[in-house]
């Protein structure tokens, strides 16, 4: 039998009026039907879902991704409850609901699919206390205070369901994540956990079948905001990026969503087409030359030194946004947080990097690859920081003074790197030895061995000047005598060493060989201050200690380097040089070293020379 569905309470009355009682019978078989399948199995659908739980839970779930790649946070409670993904990662901005949503999906599962498990953890007690405290809200019925009839018993540690489900909320120990094997498992801010909790936590998720015998596949859950570079999230989102882009299947599966897909629409946007914003105004009642004030709502400054406003960070996107959070909120997120922590926390674009040494740093934009240090584009220098049971770290710097052609980092889709530009005053960072035990002399020897290897592919190839840390006089001694005589032109001052490399960073004078120096990468990313003491954190910073020592150094020798006379220095910067072609077996042949028309580099150069804060004699 198929029936047009009435739109009123008095078709529906005239309809069933019409019927006959056969029809009748089967219409209200066909209801009995579906009851007791949303009451047994839920939902079936994503429409259904979302409805259930606007109906029954009271929330409207943001249905609409507003930015391009991210989630809608609906998408994410969907595909877990329908079970579409086994292990998700799940990356919001700060109050954005992470905690919530994944409780709610405990509590859904729980009423439809006896018999499941389910366990969250936080990284903090605080946030296991949150999650149950959501759970309470469903647990217990708002209007007699008494738990609702699906429920047994209900502890934070434990709460019972009758169909046989439970939901259990337990501390951030190994202890504590050590005996329970549900079949979901949520890790709550991990970004925050214990390396030990996080480790053991591994190993918890577990097959089974609910009571009605569908199968339950065992669900691993995290969810966290990104705080820094080098961070868990970070990894576990740099994990999925590598297995994708070597054409394998994700460890787990990446949901992200920011302050943007969680705020209330903006209809009255004023960075929209006029006659859209005309259009969805009248829609909803409204008035339809209505404007945000968003221009008016400034926080700091962009890096011109130009306002930085509320509305600029919108562009348009607030007119799309399908969620809950009203516009005091948003205003309110935006004016108490730096542009650093705004981008990191809500809109979740990078990591936070305010607490970082060299927070402009991507390697799509510094690292070059294959890079070969012809003598004659400029100097060369190392720098060392002695080691033993730490590790030794020396790296090879070229002081460009002529521009030349690299290559670039980023592979692009055809498999070719597209060359880069490096300007004259570069200094570019192009080999590295980075281990621990072994003794100075030995160390020497090593650096011996790896320069003679660079004259067979350069034979011109030397070292210009050497840089270790004076206060390893019995190291510098040791290296003194193998004919590694090293020099140091500056003072030992941390603050200073750090206001060279962020003058370096501003006028984009720094490329790294990333492809020979790994070890630099992985430290520059997590080279930070301690966010209350705000003194450097000193671990894993060997790398990043010779590399101040050198540039630090190499800019105190740069204007006399310029005003010098070098023959092979000055002579390419004079003569329009042809293609030279250096190949280096093993490695794609970068092209030919070229020389580019210098542009004004005025500006840069008045940064060279002399520290900001100068030693009298």
């Amino acid at each position: 039998m198929s029936l047009l569905l009435p739109s009123s309470e008095e078709e529906l009355a005239a309809l069933l009026a019409g019927m006959t009682t056969e029809e009748l019978r089967e219409v209200y078989e066909t209801h009995e039907q579906l009851e007791h399948k949303l009451t047994t199995q839920g939902p079936q659908t994503d429409d259904e879902l979302h409805a259930w739980i606007k109906h029954e839970i009271g929330i409207d779930i943001p249905r609409v991704a507003v930015c391009e790649d991210h989630d809608a946070p609906f998408t994410f409670v969907s595909d877990v409850f329908f079970n579409r993904c086994n292990a998700a990662l799940l990356m919001a901005s700060r109050g954005g609901g992470k905690t919530y949503l994944v409780a709610l999906i405990h509590w859904v599962n729980s009423r439809f699919k006896p018999g499941i498990s389910s366990l969250t953890f936080g990284a903090v007690d605080k946030q296991s206390d949150r999650a149950y405290s959501h759970l309470k809200s469903w647990i217990y019925d708002p209007e007699t205070g008494e738990k609702r009839p699906q429920i047994v018993s209900t502890l934070q540690k434990e709460t019972l369901f009758r169909n046989g489900s439970k939901v259990e909320v337990v501390g951030s120990t190994p202890e504590q994540v050590n005996g329970p094997h549900p079949h979901v498992a949520h890790a709550d801010e991990i970004e925050l956990m214990r390396q030990d909790t996080w480790t053991e936590s591994r190993n918890m998720t577990v097959a089974g079948k609910t009571r009605d015998g569908r199968e339950l596949p065992p669900q691993d859950i995290l969810t966290s905001t990104r705080k820094g570079p080098t961070g868990r999230m970070q990894q576990l989102i740099d994990e999925i990026d590598q297995a994708v882009a070597a054409g394998y299947k994700p460890p787990r599966k990446l949901y992200k969503y920011c302050i943007k897909e969680t705020a209330q629409e903006r209809p009255n946007c004023q960075r929209v087409d006029p006659e859209e914003r005309k259009a969805r105004l009248e829609e909803l009642g409204m008035d339809p030359c209505s404007l945000c004030d968003c221009h008016m709502v400034k926080r700091g400054e962009w890096d011109d030194g130009s306002p930085r406003l509320l509305s600029q960070v919108c562009d348009g996107d607030f007119f799309r946004s399908r969620g809950y959070m009203p516009p005091v909120e948003i205003e309110k997120q935006f004016t108490e947080n730096d542009q650093g922590t705004f981008e990191a926390q809500q809109l979740c674009t990078k990591p936070e990097m305010k607490f970082h040494y060299v927070p402009k740093w991507r390697d799509e934009a510094h690292c070059v690859r294959n890079y070969i240090p012809d003598p004659e584009d400029g100097p060369i220098f190392t720098s060392t920081d002695w080691g033993g049971t730490n590790p030794h770290s020396v790296h090879w710097f070229q002081l460009l003074q002529v521009e030349r052609l690299g290559c670039g980092w980023v592979r692009k889709p055809d498999g070719v790197f597209d060359p880069v530009r490096l300007k004259e005053g570069t200094i570019v960072i192009f080999d590295e030895i980075y281990h621990a035990g072994g003794g100075n002399t030995e160390l020497g020897h090593e650096v011996i061995e790896r320069e003679k290897w660079w004259k067979t592919i350069v034979p011109n190839f030397r070292v210009r000047e050497r840089f270790a840390d004076p206060q390893g006089k019995a190291a510098r001694d040791d290296w003194k005598n193998i004919g590694l005589p090293t020099r140091w032109h500056i003072t030992r001052e941390f603050d200073e060493h750090i206001k060279v490399i962020t003058e370096y960073m501003d006028f984009d004078l720094l490329r790294v060989a990333g492809d020979r120096c790994p070890m630099w990468l992985q430290e520059v990313k997590g080279w930070r201050k301690d966010e209350k003491t705000l003194q450097q954190v000193d671990e894993k910073n060997h790398a990043m200690s010779d590399f101040r020592y050198g540039i630090a150094n190499i800019k105190k020798l740069a204007r006399k380097l310029q005003r010098s006379n070098q023959p092979p220095a000055a002579e390419g910067r004079r003569r329009a040089r042809s293609g030279v072609v250096i190949t280096r077996t093993g490695i794609t042949d970068r092209g030919p070293v070229a020389s580019i028309q210098k542009d004004s580099m005025g500006q840069w150069r008045n940064a060279l020379g002399e520290p900001l804060t100068m030693r009298r004699r």
